[in-house]
């Protein structure tokens, strides 16, 4: 689905909008497969960005920016 180029909150972006309905599918995707992964690991520690967490507070953070950065580009869509 392609969003018509005067679609308000949309002007100014430096690539094409997602549509919402493509962003809550990508969303659904990627957060069922996070959960399988998480639920997978058999590590009690991971090796990220310089640092060693406990994979269960990993796991939190990564939910927690996933649902900032949802909150981040939902806000352009005024029917979100």
């Amino acid at each position: 689905m392609k969003l018509p180029p005067d679609t308000p909150g949309t002007s100014g972006l430096s690539h094409p909008p997602i549509p919402v309905e493509s962003l809550a599918a990508a969303w659904r995707q990627t957060a069922g497969a996070a959960l399988r992964s998480a639920r997978a690991c058999p590590h009690p520690v991971v090796a990220t960005q310089g640092h060693a967490p406990r994979t269960d507070d990993f796991i939190a953070t990564l939910v927690f920016e996933a649902a900032v950065h949802y909150l981040d580009i939902t806000v352009a869509f005024p029917a979100a």
